[in-house]
């Protein structure tokens, strides 16, 4: 049986920085080049929702992230501000949150941060929150957006219905 891939795409917009994986190597003995790959805000997912976490935290009201090696993010050929990857639908997948300033004083020289908890999602979980459906709310908000980017809704399909 065929493994079962999900396509999303996002903007490169919400690629985010580049950093070495601190124990995958690549095949070359380097360090793995992993990127972050923002999960659209909570206006764009109107009907899916983190919660609040065991520490009180709105994880919604955060900026929500997960890890992907560098290599499996690719960039569209004909939509050049847009960008893709497959998902295996029997990976679970984690999604990051954004901390904030606590308020407190640095410690060492260094601002204390809260730590929001992470949220693990299946991929089919983490394809509906890039899914066209939830996106709603684009066509509003899009007016003011220059022409390129005015077609940025969300197509996603799985690689077996090519």
């Amino acid at each position: 049986m065929k493994k079962r891939l999900f396509a999303i795409n996002f903007s490169t917009k919400q690629k985010g920085e580049i950093s070495d994986h601190r124990t995958y190597k690549d095949k070359d003995g380097n360090p793995l080049k992993m990127c972050k790959v923002y999960i659209p805000s909570k206006d764009f997912r109107s009907d899916i929702s983190f919660g609040i976490d065991k520490n009180g935290i709105d994880r919604d009201e955060r900026r929500a992230y997960i890890n992907l090696p560098n290599n499996a993010v690719f960039e569209d050929k004909v939509r050049e501000w847009r960008m893709y990857t497959y998902l295996d639908e029997k990976r679970q997948y984690k999604i990051h949150f954004v901390g904030r300033p606590t308020g407190e004083a640095p410690l060492d020289g260094k601002v204390p941060f809260d730590k929001p908890e992470p949220v693990i999602v299946s991929a089919e979980e983490l394809m509906k929150l890039y899914s066209r459906e939830n996106h709603e709310k684009v066509k509003d908000v899009k007016e003011s957006v220059p022409d390129k980017e005015k077609n940025t809704e969300i197509m996603v399909r799985s690689k077996t219905e090519r």
